[in-house]
């Protein structure tokens, strides 16, 4: 990539293999991955890149249980997001799920559904509402976890993303 300056194909191949060692649970490599990818995004000026990778540094930081950092690269993700709704939708989605990490149901119940009032994509809706299914859920309101996980599968299975859609089956179980 940098052979043929390439920048933006470079940032991109360290954000996707930054998620993949994320999943994959290689914290520490993917931590170096994502970082590479936000170095390359700011000397480029892609905001929205740099929104991505900082929400992508906060599930890494979540997932270490590293709270604090976790709510920063949010804070910086909002940001950098400013002019993408689609994306402020998703990071706040994972603002929501830090909350429900944390244990503070209530923040990240208001967390959701403030997300919902300002959301017109589907994807984040359905986020959403799989988040509010955990949520009511965790406090036994089983009938609203029910009702949030079938709009959740509706429009993940709408949208073929089939993990997403059987995990709300599963909630919905």
């Amino acid at each position: 990539f940098k052979k043929k300056n390439m920048l933006f194909e470079e940032a991109e191949c360290y954000f996707i293999l930054g998620t993949i060692y994320r999943i994959s649970g290689v914290y520490d490599t993917a931590d170096f991955m994502l970082r590479a990818s936000q170095e390359i995004y700011e000397h480029i000026g892609s905001s929205k890149g740099e929104a991505e990778v900082f929400g992508t540094l906060g599930l890494l930081m979540s997932a270490q249980n590293r709270f604090d950092e976790a709510e920063s690269y949010y804070q910086k993700a909002l940001k950098k997001a400013v002019c993408d709704k689609k994306l402020t939708g998703f990071i706040l989605s994972q603002q929501a799920m830090l909350e429900m990490v944390k244990g503070d149901l209530n923040k990240s119940l208001k967390t959701a559904e403030d997300t919902l009032k300002k959301t017109t994509d589907n994807n984040v809706k359905a986020t959403v509402f799989d988040i509010m299914s955990r949520i009511n859920l965790s406090k036994k309101k089983y009938s609203s976890a029910i009702r949030y996980a079938e709009q959740a599968f509706d429009i993940f299975f709408k949208a073929k993303n089939y993990p997403s859609a059987y995990e709300s089956l599963y909630i919905k179980a």
